[in-house]
């Protein structure tokens, strides 16, 4: 059984995909500190696993780095969302102010949480994938990407052997983070199952869902 863990799972978009990779047969752990929704999660779907953590706490990924390891002894997968923050700006809005926070939510937290489970990854040649809230096309070249770049930097700069690790990007409208759209979640799914089944083929890629405008009744 493959190994799956989402990180800011509770979300709506984290809900949906935790359930549909339960479905195909992973086993999936959802890290939060969202502890109401996780456990209701859970309640419901009870062969998804909800771990809870407290995000300012220094040790808090190597701690569940070891619980991994003890429980499962692998990483196939690392699926990584986006804090659930009712205000917090897209990349392209965000003031000089709000600079480190954007730093540490895109780059800071998602590296160290990988390079918490890098070992574990490598076991499996595991892949990551990030999930990005998009915005324009321009920002998101001019705003996205040199995060992406500055992460994959400091995994490069750190990192104590040469096994490489696939790590891939996704881009998708905000508003699909909050009330995922149909058509998304299902396009987000088949690009994942692809993505974790295929970790040998890609490495380093970027993709964006872009989303379906509304249709009007009538």
């Amino acid at each position: 059984m493959q190994t799956l863990l989402i990180h800011h799972g509770t979300s709506p978009l984290g809900q949906a995909l935790a359930i549909y990779f339960s479905q195909l047969g992973f086993q999936v752990i959802v890290l939060d500190c969202h502890d109401e929704q996780g456990y209701a999660m859970v309640a419901k779907t009870p062969q998804i696993r909800y771990w809870s953590y407290h995000p300012n706490h220094a040790q808090a990924f190597s701690q569940v780095a070891q619980d991994l390891t003890f429980q499962f002894g692998k990483l196939d997968g690392l699926l990584l969302l986006p804090p659930q923050e009712k205000h917090a700006r897209p990349l392209n809005q965000a003031e000089d102010t709000d600079l480190l926070q954007q730093l540490n939510r895109y780059v800071l937290k998602p590296f160290q949480l990988i390079q918490s489970l890098r070992p574990l990854l490598q076991q499996t040649q595991g892949n990551t994938v990030l999930l990005l809230p998009q915005a324009s096309y321009a920002h998101e070249q001019a705003l996205i990407q040199p995060c992406l770049g500055a992460l994959a930097s400091f995994s490069h700069c750190f990192q104590c052997d040469t096994t490489p690790l696939a790590v891939n990007s996704i881009s998708l409208s905000a508003e699909d983070f909050v009330t995922p759209s149909p058509s998304a979640i299902a396009n987000l799914q088949a690009m994942l199952q692809t993505m974790l089944s295929n970790q040998h083929q890609l490495q380093g890629q970027h993709f964006t869902l872009r989303r379906e405008p509304a249709l009007m009744n009538g």
